[in-house]
């Protein structure tokens, strides 16, 4: 019940923390440790090779992962539009933002 809790705890802090699994004559024990030095999480770098497809009213947006996660596994990305601030999320390139005027320009961000 305790572990639990713990494990619980340490979710929410979304902190780097040290984790070891030790195998003792078929017993698994699990050491959690305090944060490591030099595991701070910090800012993703920028996806990169960003390239566009039109379609009928719709644009596929696709990219490269950023070399640096920051620390931390990148989840999910956002393409915005602009003008008109249409938004797709998603966990992977490529993605189809839609709902878009055949014949406007437009540009898009990742994030």
């Amino acid at each position: 019940m305790t572990s639990a809790i713990v494990a619980k705890s340490i979710l929410r802090r979304r902190t780097p923390i040290a984790l070891a699994i030790s195998l003792i004559v078929g017993f698994a024990f699990l050491i959690i440790g305090l944060p490591t030095a030099g595991a701070a999480v910090t800012v993703p770098g920028a996806p990169t090779l960003v390239v566009g497809t039109r379609g009928n009213g719709l644009v596929t947006v696709g990219f490269v992962a950023p070399v640096s996660n920051g620390g931390s596994a990148i989840t999910s990305y956002a393409v915005t539009a602009s003008p008109g601030g249409a938004t797709v999320s998603g966990g992977a390139s490529p993605l189809v933002v839609t709902g878009l005027t055949n014949g406007t320009a437009y540009t898009f961000t990742v994030t």
